[in-house]
Order: C-alpha cells, then sequence, then structure tokens
C-alpha cells in the first residue's frame, strides 16, 4: 500500500515532501496490517493538506501516477478476493433471456473490458473512472491528485486507472477457473515514460488498437516458473533448511515425496488450488503408520497411492488431525520458499480451518500418574538391577522431568557432555559428535543439572560411568538411523507405560489416540512446572531450546541464573526413598 512500510513490528507513514529531498514519516503505533490501513484512510487526507502548497514538476506528477497505479494493481492482486468480489457485483448484468449473470461469468468479463476499451474514448471515461476508484481506498488519492495534477495528467491518470482495471478483469481469468477462458486479446499497460507524451494504448493508427497476448513481465515470470521441477525445488528447500542448521530432514523427507506423488505434477506452476484443495482431502485420509495394524496391512507397499487406496477401502487408523496440520505446514512451508525464490506464483494451500480437537492433544502426566510410576517396578523391585544394568530406565525419565529435554537430547550424551562452569553443573546439549544431533540451531545449549537430581545421585552416577571407563552417558541404547538414541527408550517406555498407567488413562489411550501420553510428556509437565515457578518466557525459551527472539542472549547470563530458575521446577512428588536407596548403591560401588 502506497506510504505504508514496515519497520520490525510497527507499522509507518511515508512519504516525500514535494521539492525536497526530505521524507514525512510518522509511527502509525501498530502491528496490525488491517488497523495500519485504517488509519492511514483517515489520516492521509489531512496529511496531503499539508502538502497543498507545493506544486508538483512535470516529472515528479509522472512519478506520482504510475506509484499510484502500480501500488493499486498490487494491492488490489494481493487482496483477492476482495476485490475480485467487488468486481464481480460490479460487472453483473442481465441479458437479453432476462438471465442474471454473475460478474464472474465469462460474458460478463468479456463485456466489462469492451465497455473499458470502448470508454476510453467517449464521453463516459470520467463516469467510468468514477466507478473504479469509489470502490478502492484510491478515492481520497485520486482526490488530492486533481488538486495538484496538471489538466494533462489528469486525463493520464484517469487512462492508467481504467488500463489497470482492464487488467485486474484479465487477470480473474487466470486467478478463478469458473472465469478462466481462453483469451484471446489483452491491453497491455506500458509502463510511462517521462519524456513520453500520453498515449493510452500501443497504436497501429489513430483507430485501431494493436493487442498483445502476454505482457513481458508475464513471460519471465513464465520462464521461471518453469526452470526447475517440483522435485527439483524440493531438494533446493531441504537445501536451505541445511543452512538454516537443520540437521534431522526427516520431518520433511516423507511428506514431501508424499506430497510430489499425491499432486502429480512436473510443476508446482500447473497446481491450481482445487489440485491442492484435493491434496489436503488425500493427506488427510493417508493412515497413520505408527499404527500396528496399519503397519501390517503395508508392509508390502510402497506407493503413497496405493498407501491411500488401501486406507480407503479397509477404513485404516488415522493420524490426529493436529499431525496432519502440522505436517501440512511444513508442506506450506515448501510452498512459501518456492514463492519467495519467484519459483511460484502463489501459495495456494488451504488448510488452516482445519479443526484440532483437543482429544488429540499431547497430555502431561498428572501428578498422581508421576507418584505411580516413580513407585513401579523400575524404580523399586527391579531398583538395583537397572542401576547396574539399564541406569537408562531409571535415569532418563528422571532427567526429562527436571529438565524438559527433548528424549534424543538426553539419550545421545556423552559423559563429557556433563560439565561444569562456574560452580554450576551442566547438561551440554550439542551436536558436537557424528552420533548426536539436534532439531535445530536454538537447540544447542546448556541446561543446569536441577538440584533434584543431584541429591538423588546423578553426579555419582556420572563418576561411576567414567568408573567403568564409558564415554557414553547411557551406553546400553543402540543407535537407529535417523531417530538417534531415543527410539529406543522410547520403545523400552511406551511398552512399560501400560504397567502403571490407571485404567482411565490406558483406556483413553487405546480409544483412537484420545490423549497421547509418552515421553515427550515429560516436556509438557516440566514447562507447566516452569510457569507455576513463575519462570520469564525467555528463560523458558532457552532451557527448552526453542527458536528466541532478539533479545535473548543465552550466552551472556550466568549459569547460576538459570540454575536458580530451573530450580523453581517444583513436583508434589516423595524421593526420600529413591534418594537414600541410590546414594546407598553408588556408595557401595565406590567402595567395590
Amino acid at each position: 500500500m502506497m506510504y505504508l512500510h514496515k519497520h520490525r513490528n510497527c507499522y509507518y507513514f511515508k512519504r516525500k515532501i514535494p521539492k525536497t529531498q526530505n521524507n514525512f514519516i510518522i509511527s502509525l503505533r501498530t502491528d496490525s496490517l488491517n488497523e495500519a490501513k485504517f488509519i492511514i484512510s483517515i489520516i492521509t487526507p489531512k496529511i496531503f493538506k499539508l502538502f497543498m502548497d507545493y506544486t508538483m514538476e512535470h516529472n515528479e506528477q509522472l512519478d506520482f501516477i504510475d506509484e499510484l497505479v502500480r501500488t493499486y494493481v498490487e494491492e488490489a492482486k494481493e487482496e483477492y478476493t476482495k476485490y475480485s468480489r467487488l468486481r464481480e457485483e460490479k460487472y453483473s448484468y442481465t441479458n437479453k433471456k432476462g438471465k442474471k449473470l454473475s460478474g464472474s461469468h465469462p460474458k460478463a468479463i468479456d463485456k466489462a473490458l469492451k465497455i473499458l476499451m470502448d470508454g476510453l474514448h467517449s464521453p463516459d471515461k470520467n463516469k467510468i473512472f468514477t466507478n473504479i476508484v469509489n470502490d478502492t481506498y484510491l478515492k481520497h488519492k485520486c482526490d488530492y491528485a486533481f488538486t495538484v495534477l496538471s489538466e494533462e495528467n489528469k486525463d493520464r491518470l484517469k487512462d492508467e486507472i481504467i488500463k489497470a482495471e482492464y487488467e485486474l478483469l484479465y487477470n480473474d481469468k487466470y486467478e478463478n477457473e469458473k472465469r478462466l477462458i481462453k483469451p484471446n486479446t489483452y491491453i497491455e499497460r506500458k509502463e510511462i515514460s517521462k519524456e513520453q507524451s500520453i498515449i493510452p494504448f500501443i497504436q497501429t493508427d489513430t483507430n485501431k488498437i494493436e493487442v498483445v497476448a502476454i505482457t513481458e513481465t508475464e513471460a519471465k515470470n513464465k520462464e521461471k516458473y518453469y526452470s526447475l521441477t517440483a522435485k527439483e525445488l524440493v531438494e533446493k528447500f531441504k537445501a536451505s533448511k541445511v543452512a538454516e542448521g537443520v540437521k534431522d530432514l526427516n520431518r520433511y523427507n516423507k511428506i514431501l515425496d508424499i506430497f510430489l506423488e499425491l499432486t502429480d505434477k512436473e510443476y508446482l506452476i500447473d497446481l491450481k488450488a482445487t489440485d491442492l484443495s484435493q491434496f489436503v482431502t488425500d493427506f488427510s485420509d493417508m493412515p497413520n503408520e505408527n499404527d500396528k495394524t496399519v503397519k501390517e496391512e503395508l508392509k508390502n507397499t510402497t506407493s503413497y497411492k496405493e498407501w491411500l487406496k488401501i486406507s480407503r477401502e479397509k477404513d485404516l487408523a488415522k493420524a490426529s488431525n493436529k499431525t496432519i496440520k502440522d505436517k501440512l505446514i511444513r508442506i506450506g512451508a515448501f510452498l512459501n520458499f518456492c514463492v519467495g525464490m519467484e519459483h511460484l506464483d502463489k501459495n495456494k494451500l488451504i488448510y488452516k480451518k482445519m479443526k484440532i480437537e483437543d482429544k488429540t492433544k499431547r497430555k502431561e502426566y498428572k501428578i498422581e500418574q508421576l507418584n505411580t510410576f516413580f513407585n513401579s517396578r523400575w524404580y523399586k523391585e527391579d531398583l538395583e538391577h537397572n542401576l547396574k544394568e539399564e541406569p537408562h530406565k531409571i535415569w532418563i525419565p528422571l532427567i526429562l522431568l527436571f529438565t524438559g529435554a527433548r528424549i534424543n537430547e538426553i539419550a545421545q550424551l556423552y559423559v563429557k557432555n556433563i560439565r561444569e562452569k562456574e560452580g554450576i553443573h551442566l547438561f551440554r546439549i550439542k551436536d558436537e559428535e557424528d552420533d548426536q544431533r539436534t532439531k535445530n540451531s536454538s537447540s544447542n545449549r546448556e541446561v543446569p543439572i536441577h538440584q533434584t537430581l543431584i541429591d538423588l545421585g546423578f553426579l555419582k552416577y556420572v563418576e561411576y560411568q567414567k568408573k567403568l571407563n564409558k564415554d557414553r552417558l547411557f551406553s546400553e541404547l543402540y543407535l537407529t538411523k535417523n531417530k538417534g538414541y531415543g527410539q529406543h527408550f522410547g520403545k523400552i517406555f511406551n511398552e512399560f507405560k501400560y504397567t502403571w498407567l490407571d485404567e482411565e488413562a490406558k483406556e483413553k489411550l487405546n480409544n483412537n489416540n484420545e490423549i497421547l501420553l509418552d515421553l515427550h510428556s515429560f516436556r509438557h509437565s516440566f514447562t507447566t512446572a516452569l510457569r507455576g515457578g513463575e519462570v520469564s518466557d525467555d528463560y523458558i525459551s532457552s532451557i527448552l531450546g526453542h527458536k528466541k527472539n532478539q533479545t535473548q542472549r543465552y550466552g551472556s547470563v550466568p549459569p547460576k541464573v538459570y540454575f536458580t530458575n530451573i530450580n523453581k521446577v517444583e513436583y508434589v512428588l516423595d524421593f526420600t526413598r529413591l534418594k537414600n536407596e541410590i546414594n546407598n548403591f553408588y556408595k557401595i560401588a565406590e567402595n567395590n
């Protein structure tokens, strides 16, 4: 929008003061685009009055016209639905048979185009011009324009606005399938030259208008749209993610493969809105490949189209709406990337209205469930065995509960990743080794070890591992390709949870994924506990490894400050027995 500029999170009105090199700038004090537009519509006429004493030079007038028309076209295309509906209502008519035709009908568009063309050289030009601008944000700007433009350039402005409307109607033919017809004529609206006289169209003589099928810009765009295939753009997108610090591309690989196969277009530009709408429907019907029954049904099938067919025929389990939407967001990110690289005209993927029901939401553990778990067989009857042979069963859930870390971040730790800095013991979560990876660059962090973990004997466990000459903190876990060390323990935990969860929870878990309770639920419990301890959002983001905002500087904050904040996490759990038994185990081990 002309004169509207955004800097950081605030919109500004900015305009060059006539006959000077200075800009008039005023903050609109809002980060909302709609609110900014509303404010501008009110203040612009008043600000223009400040410039009324200036008389624009000829070249300045031409620049003014060019900018006004260009921004009108750009905004109309950006807010396509709103302006196309205005045109649809404006150009509707009743035919000879008495049938009312919508303005989106091809015949209505052709009729409107003829009216615009004929009107350029008729007494109706003023009426047509007024009819166009009255329905747009342009009215007050055109009112101002007629106070500063010469008579010659007033006429030029009318011509250019009418040609812009012609361009937008022509655009309607391509943007809306219901309006799509094969155009055989198109009047090119050429850029205004500061030296040229008023020439509304390219003319072969005074009475005939030369028409062209496509503009130069359109030709260049078309060439770029077809310069890379959809598969090539996927690879380019993946490369950009690697450059951003994303090492695990698995969250993109399969969904993009599915996208390519189900849409089945060599070039993205050939995808229509209806194609993407059908894709969303098909993608929502794809089977949940983590379901045991689904795995059995699809074990010999590699085609995603076949997956879809089998899923619909046998009514296989589907993923939750949240999972589906999360994956569609990633596909949307890919399409936005292509738009940003100018290999696609527009992201036409619509998924925002997809409903996400609370029943599909991952749940945090209730205190009663945590109490039951830490008094289960792992922590009682099998405690000594687990401490000696399978320490991951004891320590990983406790670490997750008091760090909020992701399972693989902890499962992949080396003994050397337990550090001390300024008297504070830390988990160093980094992607330093070949078998280590983090979600993104923000996930690389150092998390203070909670005092409860120290009291339970975790540092003694670290020394115990050193005594056994262990390099990795949990050497019993094996590495799974593309899934890290966390998947191994995830399977162990998910099987064991059915032995200690209450019947209500188990029923909900089995009831079409009504709830989801897993290792990641510890992260949710920890986050809730941080908020309960009134820890600020900035500290929460840093501790959890979320993307940092511009004000966050984790490295500049002393470890003691983070240690203080993380120890605000408290649970109504009695670890007295467990603390005594674990510390006694390592005391005996140390003496042997």
